[in-house]
């Protein structure tokens, strides 16, 4: 299928309400991408998340928004399809408001007190940007290409759900996959600096990374892991931006605690903060928005393997406007104004993207 084909058939399926998911693997095209049309969509619970089958997308949060698995198994009713009919007419993007400079900055400096204070290590603020939606709906095949191209060591997707929400990305971060229920990878991704600057990492950003490292490194041990293996630290591209990277393996004999392994991971260190509870409630007290999706996981799974990502990279696309969403580590030493500029850089993977096919300004570069 070529994309303009597939630009009729996504946006008819947005017409008609008909929920679907799209998505191409790390090291896969987008003629070897997997596209679940027509098929059931289930809600899952915690719990099931490591028994099921089919491409999962779950919530930063759970227990406010559903899991949800786009199953292989045809949909016998049509139930999604009359959940979201109204996309175009009802859907705005109102709800979210954005977060300017000085608000962001400020939040950063809030969270720099807690730090002094000794009840935060880290955290993670984010923050949603809106653009102009220009006719994005009818080329989402064409932006699914431009993805798949540009970015071919991520998981590239597109998701329709059946509560009508369409979410887009391109995510470089793996957060947990299980081959043959033993064999167990994950990954500490943080840390960004601009591309091909030659400039070395700063004790902020190497610190910043050593935490995930750590905290991961705890969960896998605690987890029922065993021949824990940590490799050694890198530096991965991630178009405009590099990020450091630590690779984990180990093995899981008791596939029953895969999916408490799951939620024990989500959210990392690398989305949320550290500790983990001080940071998921300073995150909710000056963020102002719902992460809904955003920094949620997302992947294909069978009762034998697990292939989750988390999602980064990622937009929400509404009737009025594209809603991109970025965000920043803060740690004792972050620099607020260097923060906001790190955040454009994030938006620049799929807002250049966006601009190919669309007619939005060009990007200023940072």
């Amino acid at each position: 299928m070529n994309q303009f084909q597939l630009n009729h058939q996504l946006f008819d399926k947005l017409v008609k309400g008909q929920a679907f998911a799209l998505y191409a693997l790390p090291g896969k095209d987008s003629d070897e991408s997997v596209f679940l049309d027509n098929k059931e969509v289930k809600i899952l619970k915690p719990q099931e998340v490591s028994e099921a089958t089919g491409f999962i997308f779950a919530p930063y949060e759970s227990a406010d928004h559903p899991i949800f698995l786009f199953s292989e198994k045809e949909r016998i009713s049509s139930i999604s399809e009359s959940v979201n009919g109204g996309f175009f007419k009802n859907k705005n993007s109102a709800k979210i408001a954005e977060i300017n400079q000085s608000q962001f900055e400020k939040s950063i400096i809030n969270s720099q007190k807690m730090m002094t204070a000794g009840d935060l290590k880290k955290v993670v603020l984010s923050r949603p940007i809106k653009i102009e939606n220009q006719d994005l709906t009818s080329h989402l095949g064409s932006l699914f290409e431009i993805l798949c191209e540009w970015y071919p060591a991520t998981l590239r997707y597109i998701v329709y759900t059946p509560s009508g929400q369409l979410w887009i990305g391109a995510t470089p971060e793996t957060l947990l996959s299980v081959k043959d229920s033993t064999k167990l990878n994950t990954m500490s991704l943080s840390g960004t600096k601009k591309a091909n600057m030659n400039l070395p990492w700063t004790k902020k950003e190497l610190d910043e990374h050593q935490w995930v490292v750590s905290y991961i490194e705890s969960v896998l041990k605690k987890g029922g892991c065993t021949e824990v293996n940590k490799g050694k630290i890198k530096t991965i591209h991630a178009g405009p931006v590099e990020h450091l990277q630590t690779d984990f393996e180990a093995r899981i004999h008791d596939k029953t605690l895969i999916a408490d392994l799951i939620f024990n991971l989500h959210p990392t260190p690398a989305v949320c903060g550290y500790p983990l509870h001080k940071a998921k409630d300073f995150i909710f007290q000056s963020e102002n928005y719902d992460r809904v999706y955003y920094t949620g996981f997302l992947g294909p799974v069978s009762k034998k393997r697990q292939n989750l990502f988390v999602n980064l990279r990622c937009l929400q696309l509404f009737h009025d406007k594209v809603v991109l969403y970025v965000g920043a580590g803060i740690t004792p030493v972050s620099i607020p104004k260097m923060e906001w500029r790190e955040t454009d850089l994030k938006s620049k993977t799929l807002l250049r993207a966006i601009e190919k096919i669309a007619t939005f300004a060009p990007a200023k570069d940072s």
